[in-house]
């Protein structure tokens, strides 16, 4: 007798029946839509007949063949309890072609990995505003990379950032950001970041 695939055993879909489970894990499954969350058994979960919701701070969805993360946060509403509270989200590896607003409830975000997708405009870098304590971002292997002062762009606008692909951001990184794409909230992190007396 063949056995069943992960996806094929799946029956039902996630019920309110909660599991404690830091890191959720649904990389490498071949996902092309978020709606098929509540369908698949993340990797690190054992099968059992009824799936449940997961109270998770890591998301691992890198991998995949993710096309776009509109309406994000309520297809994990279906899987996570409190996704909103995720404090890393691991999206690399996929063909998600925009940010969109997709993070910008996410309150409690440090880490957002997005390298090795299909992002093109720089702009998009702009939804991140709202993530206040994200302070790794990841962009590299996107088309956006190609653009002019990439680096720059991104440090310059969303400055609270203390890693950018792979690379801690340096004193020099962020001024030469300000001398590039001056602006008063970046000034700001500088001041409060390298000449802490200065703000007393």
């Amino acid at each position: 007798m063949l056995k069943k695939s992960r996806k094929e055993s799946v029956k039902k879909p996630v019920v309110n029946v909660i599991e404690e489970k830091k890191i959720l894990d649904y990389s490498f499954l071949k996902l092309t839509s978020l709606t098929e969350l509540p369908y698949e058994i993340p990797r690190n979960v054992k099968s059992s007949a009824f799936q449940v919701k997961h109270s998770a701070t890591i998301l691992k969805l890198n991998n995949n063949l993710l096309e776009g993360v509109l309406s994000f946060m309520e297809h994990l509403n279906a899987v996570i309890v409190k996704p909103e509270l995720l404090v890393w989200i691991d999206l690399s590896c996929n063909s998600i072609p925009k940010i969109e607003d997709a993070f910008e409830n996410f309150t409690e975000l440090q880490i957002l990995l997005l390298h090795g997708n299909k992002i093109e405009d720089r702009q998009d870098v702009l939804n991140l505003l709202k993530c206040k304590k994200l302070i790794k971002l990841t962009l590299h292997g996107n088309p956006i990379e190609s653009s002019k002062n990439y680096k720059y762009f991104v440090i310059a606008n969303v400055p609270q950032l203390k890693s950018f692909d792979m690379s801690t951001i340096s004193r020099l990184d962020l001024i030469s950001a300000d001398a590039i794409f001056p602006n008063d909230r970046l000034k700001k992190i500088i001041n409060q970041r390298f000449f802490p007396c200065s703000q007393k």
